[in-house]
């Protein structure tokens, strides 16, 4: 009986992990954008995100968020936190990462910055089967990130990236992340 709950609990680790971790970049712009705003007709603002799991590093401000406005300002983001999260390129793609910060990160040129700004969110997890998901960002700057946890965690701790992109007409001073947490498997 005991092997066949760890058969299950791993078959619906592994289906679980799956479905969360295909879905490395998302978008919400599918519908029509407010001319010259980024806005969503509904008032949300468009976005892309993409995530990626990097180290965790104990005591860190979570979440943490970075504005940034130029190639200039990417690269001293990275140069600072080096140290402390790992910032490289994925050579092994693990089963709950497809790429890694200098793969999602090397396509930003000055060019991207002409129209563009990205946020970046640091969140720090207990767990490292915790996974997440922008649901949309309001036009306050309100930033809402699905928490979705599994009844059944490992003891890993992780820190994930959400890299966002987004339009400059809609560069706020401030950013907040406000968090839903939705336990997901039975």
């Amino acid at each position: 009986m005991k092997k066949i709950i760890v058969q299950y609990m791993t078959l619906l680790f592994v289906v679980t992990a799956s479905v969360v971790c295909n879905t490395v970049t998302h978008s919400n712009d599918s519908r029509d954008l407010t001319p010259k705003t980024g806005l969503l007709n509904d008032n949300q603002i468009a976005f892309n995100a993409k995530y990626i799991r990097t180290t965790y590093a104990g005591g860190a401000i979570s979440p943490f968020i970075a504005v940034i406005s130029s190639k200039n300002e990417l690269e001293i983001y990275c140069e600072n936190y080096k140290g402390l999260y790992n910032l490289s390129a994925r050579s092994n793609v693990y089963s709950d990462s497809m790429i890694g910060f200098a793969d999602a990160v090397k396509n930003y040129s000055d060019e991207y910055f002409t129209d563009n700004f990205l946020v970046i969110i640091l969140i720090q997890e207990g767990s490292g089967s915790i996974r997440h998901k922008v649901e949309r960002i309001d036009e306050n700057g309100n930033i809402i990130v699905n928490r979705l946890m599994p009844e059944i965690g490992t003891t890993d701790m992780a820190a994930w990236y959400i890299i966002i992109e987004l339009n400059k007409y809609f560069r706020l001073r401030e950013f907040r992340v406000e968090f839903m947490t939705f336990k997901i498997g039975d």
